[in-house]
């Protein structure tokens, strides 16, 4: 079985860390890349490789409009 592919938004680079550490634990997951904000999200190649895109929705003004991705 293929693992999942995640991609984390957050701008604490503290807080994407942890949440790096505690998926990579977990042998289904891949942690594929990490964006600091949903702007540099919506401009990586990474959104469109993963099956999990996890979002610190208060990392951004733009967080109206994640639902748009």
């Amino acid at each position: 079985m293929r693992r999942a592919r995640v991609v984390i938004t957050e701008d604490s680079d503290v807080a994407a860390q942890v949440l790096t550490r505690l998926l990579e634990a977990v042998p289904d997951i891949q942690v594929i890349g990490r964006c600091a904000s949903v702007e540099e999200l919506l401009k990586s190649d990474k959104r469109q490789l993963a099956d999990v895109l996890l979002l610190d929705i208060e990392t951004s003004p733009a967080r109206v409009r994640v639902w748009g991705l």
